[in-house]
């Protein structure tokens, strides 16, 4: 509930209204993020939401910074935000298409030191990693 209570928020706070689509929509990215775009679309149309209303909400959340592209395998999808998932970066395996999330305390590290030594504040950024994953490594061996 935590979550829907930061989108509430997010969402009163620009002045935009909290409808049953818009919440639909935010509760699948919370079960179902990080998600290709029209595969989201297709699911929300499963459940009554039409695709112009699913692609105005994602232009909406996207603009409040509720969630944010990722690209794997050349493809853009969309999660929430750090705000709601916490800060993570993801491996894409090339094989078989799993994505997996993670966080590394030494790359956050190693950032600290590359923003010093560049002179320059990081505000944010994202890490893609891609390869094959364990099982798929096992497979090929």
């Amino acid at each position: 509930m935590q979550k829907e209570t930061i989108f509430a928020g997010r969402l009163r706070q620009a002045g935009e209204r909290i409808s049953s689509p818009r919440l639909a929509i935010f509760r699948m990215l919370v079960r179902k993020g990080p998600i290709y775009v029209p595969r989201l679309v297709e699911t929300m149309e499963r459940s009554a939401i039409d695709s112009a209303t699913t692609y105005r909400s994602i232009k909406l959340f996207r603009e409040l910074g509720i969630i944010r592209d990722i690209v794997a395998g050349g493809k853009r999808l969309v999660e929430l935000s750090d705000d709601y998932e916490g800060h993570h970066h993801h491996f894409w395996c090339r094989r078989c298409g799993s994505l997996i999330d993670f966080d590394s305390a030494a790359i956050e590290k190693s950032l600290v030191r590359v923003a010093a030594d560049l002179g320059v504040t990081i505000s944010s950024h994202q890490l893609e990693i891609s390869g094959l994953c364990a099982r798929c490594r096992t497979d090929s061996q």
